[in-house]
C-alpha cells in the first residue's frame, strides 16, 4: 500500500511492514504514491506525484533502483504525476501521466512517450488517467477533459509519438456519448464497431 511517507506491505506474521522511500532510493525526495505494479520477474514499480520508482527487493536490500522523472536525464519520464501503471497482454509496461502515456522500452531501460488526439486535434491524452487493453490488442486511454481514445497498439508503436486515435469517445453537450473515427490515409472504411471511418 502506498502512503505519503513510503510503502507498507502487509505480511502474514505482522500487521504491516513500513518501508520509507529513502530506504529504497537513497534519496531524501518524497513521492505521494497511488500507483503500484509488481512484475512477475521481481521488479516493482510505484508512482505518484513525483515520478515513477522501479526496484527489485533482495535479501540484501534493494537492487535495480531507478527513479524516472521529468528532470532526470538518465531516467526520463514525460511528467512527474503518474496516474496509472499497466502491464498489457504482451508484457509491456505502460504509464499514464499528465503528459500522455509512456511505454517502457526494456532493452534500453527508458520510456517512450505518446500523445493521442482526435482527428480535429482539439482533444488529446495530455492528461492521461487510465489505460487498458482489449482482446483485439487495442489500447483504451482515458484523459481528463479529453474523453476516451482507442487505438491499435501496433499503429501507435509505429507512430512518431503523436498519433490520431482510431476512435474517440466523449460526452456531448446533451450528456450523451459521441463517437468520432480517425482515418487510414484518405480511405474510408467500416470499422469492427460498425462505424464508417
Amino acid at each position: 500500500m502506498g502512503t505519503d511517507n513510503g510503502l507498507s506491505l502487509i505480511r502474514q506474521h505482522r500487521f504491516y511492514d513500513f518501508t520509507p522511500i529513502d530506504r529504497i532510493t537513497g534519496s531524501g525526495d518524497g513521492n505521494c504514491l497511488h500507483a503500484f505494479a509488481a512484475r512477475p520477474y521481481g521488479l516493482t514499480w510505484i508512482g505518484g506525484t513525483n515520478g515513477l520508482i522501479r526496484f527489485r527487493r533482495s535479501s540484501t536490500g534493494y537492487e535495480d533502483v531507478a527513479w524516472y522523472k521529468q528532470d532526470n536525464a538518465a531516467h526520463k519520464l514525460s511528467h512527474n504525476r503518474v496516474r496509472k501503471i499497466f502491464e498489457d497482454s504482451d508484457g509491456d509496461l505502460w504509464v499514464a501521466t499528465d503528459h500522455g502515456i509512456n511505454l517502457y522500452e526494456r532493452n534500453f531501460g527508458r520510456f517512450r512517450n505518446f500523445v493521442l488526439t482526435d482527428k480535429s486535434e482539439l482533444f488529446s491524452t495530455n492528461w492521461a488517467y487510465d489505460i487498458v487493453q482489449d482482446s483485439k490488442h487495442r489500447l483504451w486511454v482515458s484523459a481528463y477533459m479529453g474523453g476516451i481514445f482507442i487505438i491499435d497498439k501496433q499503429q501507435l508503436l509505429n507512430s512518431g509519438g503523436r498519433c490520431v486515435a482510431d476512435y474517440h469517445l466523449k460526452e456531448s453537450k446533451q450528456g450523451t456519448a459521441q463517437h468520432t473515427c480517425g482515418t487510414v490515409g484518405n480511405r474510408r472504411r467500416r470499422d469492427d464497431m460498425g462505424y464508417a471511418v
